[in-house]
């Protein structure tokens, strides 16, 4: 009895004990494509009333960054580490690929799981297709549900041809409806079904919107009838659409009474493509421009962390694993090492941030690539064209070096009035060579005589 006594004393003394006795519930919300002004909380005319909600009462990131496309920004999330570690860094997975993240690599949610949560997925994972050990059952998740790999039709869920939509991974399911819906009902579904009293729950809703095809139902298109250009307005739909099964999952959680220790985290996985808009940002997609790496993103936990703000230091979504593991307490001691870092006590309680650079992409052992660090962001292309020293060929610069907190836009190539910052970044990205992990073969292409199999439960394990 004293020793209930003497615990109930110091959580009244030290709240943040208490956080740490009862842990969050975490939900990982990503979108697919999404630009940064696509969303109402950045004044986008799409309609977004749920994720407006949530980010207007939560903290929002606004220097959150992740890889300049789809896989690589997966892989960072899943194992806190970039992904030239594990090879990860050219480009996406394909159906035609034999190879998916390291079966050598840690998953956060084999550290969950491990930590006593459940362990959930439902949307689409991207991560490798070819093998079963890669799927996300194998990874850690004990229930999975959605696509295994990317750019799946809407209402049929093939891609490339192939069944791409399961249940347990295995399970190859014939499910009627548009694949947004599906997966929030799923996530739904998987909050009714949780026992909360007996574990917390971890539940990663990777949705595969707005990512093309451009598919949406009449009902949502409709509501866009204003806009002229059809992809656009189709776009608009599905961003819409997603946000209703956002809304749809915190009804779930409210249902559950688990809304307040619930940790609710939303970002993009990439900037957004064709019909998105990321302005005042330049660049898009698959560029290490902001516009391509700087993603609406924001943290939604109303027992655990104050509201009603905004946080601008920068971050990047491999700094996800260290912190949420360890507001779970689970054990990382077993993962390699984490490039990402616990940004928890500078987001909760003011504390300074470490020092550290922030690899929006390292390439080669020539130092291709693009750095952040402090305010300064060096983006270093075609370094090949290049002679030895500085990058630069044919009299045009290869080398644009940007001062972030400056000139937030990217408008400003400042690298002729700073060669002594060129250096030290371009150093520091050369010195990362070592590290980088050769790509197996990036193939964009199906191979001559490849074809689909009808789904993919026959997989070898």
């Amino acid at each position: 009895m004293k020793k209930i006594i003497r615990i109930s004393v110091l959580l009244c003394v030290f709240p943040a004990l208490s956080i740490l006795a009862e842990r969050p519930n975490i939900v990982i919300l990503l979108a697919d494509d999404l630009g940064w002004a696509d969303v109402g909380f950045h004044g986008s005319e799409i309609k977004t009333p749920n994720l407006d909600s949530l980010a207007q009462a939560g903290v929002q990131l606004k220097q959150f960054y992740v890889q300049p496309t789809c896989s690589p920004t997966r892989i960072a999330l899943m194992t806190g580490r970039y992904p030239f570690r594990c090879g990860g860094h050219i480009s996406v997975l394909r159906p035609w690929h034999q190879h998916g993240v390291p079966l050598d690599e840690t998953l956060i949610a084999q550290v969950m799981k491990d930590a006593g949560y459940k362990t959930a997925i439902t949307g689409k994972w991207h991560l490798g297709l070819a093998r079963r050990a890669y799927w996300p059952t194998s990874r850690g998740f004990d229930l999975a549900h959605g696509c295994l790999g990317g750019a799946i039709d809407y209402f049929t869920h093939e891609g490339y041809d192939s069944l791409d939509w399961y249940d347990q991974d295995t399970i190859p399911l014939h499910e009627e409806g548009y694949s947004t819906d599906l997966i929030g009902t799923r996530a739904s579904k998987i909050i009714i079904d949780h026992n909360f009293d007996q574990q917390p729950l971890f539940l990663y809703v990777p949705f595969n919107a707005p990512h093309s095809p451009y598919q949406a139902k009449e009902a949502d298109i409709e509501k866009y009838s204003h806009i002229k250009d059809e992809n656009r307005r189709i776009y608009c739909a599905m961003v819409d659409s997603m946000d209703q099964q956002i809304g749809n999952i915190i009804q779930s959680l409210k249902s559950k009474e688990v809304l307040e220790n619930t940790l609710i985290f939303f970002a993009s996985d990439n900037g957004g493509a064709g019909n998105s808009i990321n302005l005042p940002y330049r660049g898009n997609k698959g560029t290490p421009y902001e516009g391509g790496v700087r993603v609406p993103s924001f943290i939604h936990w109303p027992k655990g962390l104050e509201g009603g703000r905004d946080f601008d230091r920068p971050l990047h979504i491999v700094d996800l694993f260290p912190t949420f593991t360890e507001l779970a307490q689970g054990d990382i001691a077993k993962c390699k090492p984490l490039d990402g870092i616990n940004f928890w006590p500078a987001l909760a309680e003011g504390k300074a941030m470490p020092k550290r650079d922030i690899i929006h992409n390292a390439k080669d052992a020539r130092g291709r690539g693009s750095i952040r660090s402090g305010d300064w962001k060096l983006i270093l292309s075609k370094p090949e064209r290049a002679p030895d020293g500085m990058p630069v060929a044919d009299g045009k610069l290869m080398a644009e070096l940007f001062n972030i907190k400056d000139d937030p836009y990217e408008q400003n190539n400042v690298v002729h009035q700073h060669p002594e910052m060129l250096e030290t970044l371009w150093g520091r990205l050369k010195k990362r060579a070592p590290e980088i992990v050769s790509a197996a073969p990036y193939i964009a292409r199906a191979p001559e005589g490849w074809e689909a199999p009808a789904d993919w439960s026959n997989a070898p394990e």
